[in-house]
């Protein structure tokens, strides 16, 4: 019988959302939890102070929706923050 791989990954940067593709790509079937402290979908620091002087929408200043993560196949924890990572144990601890 074949294990399902389950995957963490902590953060919603664009670090974050790459390492989310190339596992998404490399294994169509596994399971992925994305833990972040932000509540909500990824948005672009770049573009902050565009946004914090209207030149930009709040629209545009996101570079995800919640499409991207169901498409993706993603379970997400927004508004949690990972503070305790136990390898040995196979767990990741949240502040609740």
């Amino acid at each position: 019988m074949t294990k399902t791989l389950r995957n963490v990954i902590i953060g919603n940067s664009a670090a974050a959302l790459s390492a989310l593709e190339v596992i998404r790509k490399g294994d169509p079937t596994c399971e992925i939890l994305l833990v972040s402290a932000e509540k909500g979908a990824a948005y672009s620091l770049v573009f902050l102070p565009d946004f914090i002087s209207e030149r930009i929408s709040l629209s545009d200043l996101y570079i995800t929706d919640e499409h991207y993560y169901r498409r993706l196949r993603v379970e997400t924890l927004f508004g949690k923050k990972a503070v305790e990572i136990l390898p040995e144990k196979r767990e990741v601890r949240l502040d609740d």
